[in-house]
């Protein structure tokens, strides 16, 4: 129908777009004297980005996390927002605008990138180790998975209707019991991202309930500046250990 032709079409003017400026960038880099290899970030793994003096990750945000998770401490990471019009990018500090415009701007970043006229800003990354073991002719190895996120960790069961039972320990400190549909381990940028999102209320949903309990006969009297927000943050050199047999870990 329609509908469907309508988004088909804007699937591939978004394909075309991103593509185009994957051109354009890389033509820039190799007249600007770079050794260039392309990969698909959906097939990439961590050995792709062995030898790379830096990583230019052209999409939107989710493809950086991704090359994020695979890449080794130290190494640079640099953001292209491919779709401008389409994605904000707040990851992405270069933009390639359609057009004329993404020449000069993919000029541009290859000549800046070139001659060093650039700045690295350290990214804090959540560390999770999954240890898992197996017994085999009477042996018994232990195998540790360690994954890396920006934002944060995420440990559960794999299926999502049973609850999580998690043991947590802060920095060495005491061992608690936890039993929820998850875990959430968060770094600095994750926890003033969608952490404070998912933590704050709003003056209007406290008005609204406030509003809410009136009609239902409570004596309430709204106040516009009521606000709530956690008391506490993340630690940033917290580590989390948890044992669950059909547990799940996800990063991004």
């Amino acid at each position: 129908g329609g509908v469907g032709g309508g988004g088909d079409l804007e699937s591939q003017i978004a394909c075309e777009t991103h593509e185009l400026a994957v051109q354009r960038v890389s033509l820039s880099l190799v007249a600007a004297g770079f050794d260039v290899s392309a990969h698909d970030a959906r097939s990439a793994s961590s050995s792709t980005l062995e030898g790379a003096s830096l990583v230019c990750v052209l999409g939107g945000d989710g493809t950086v996390l991704r090359a994020a998770r695979l890449a080794p401490a130290g190494m640079v990471l640099v953001g292209i927002n491919t779709d401008p019009h389409r994605s904000l990018g707040k990851l992405c500090p270069f933009r390639i605008p359609p057009g004329a415009a993404g020449v000069t701007a993919a000029a541009e970043l290859a000549g800046a990138l070139a001659s060093g006229r650039f700045s690295v800003s350290p990214t804090p990354r959540v560390r999770a180790s999954v240890i898992s073991s197996s017994t085999e002719g009477g042996v018994t190895r232990q195998v540790t998975h360690v994954v890396h996120g920006v934002n944060e960790a995420f440990l559960g069961e794999n299926d999502p209707s049973r609850p999580f039972d998690c043991e947590t320990a802060v920095d060495g400190g005491a061992v608690t019991l936890h039993r929820s549909s998850g875990l959430l381990v968060a770094s600095q940028l994750g926890s003033g991202a969608w952490m404070r999102a998912a933590w704050s209320v709003q003056d209007e949903q406290v008005e609204a309930v406030l509003q809410a309990a009136a009609l239902l006969g409570a004596s309430v009297s709204p106040s516009p500046s009521a606000s709530y927000s956690p008391s506490t943050s993340p630690s940033p050199s917290a580590s989390t250990t948890t044992t669950s047999p059909s547990a799940s870990t996800t990063t991004t």
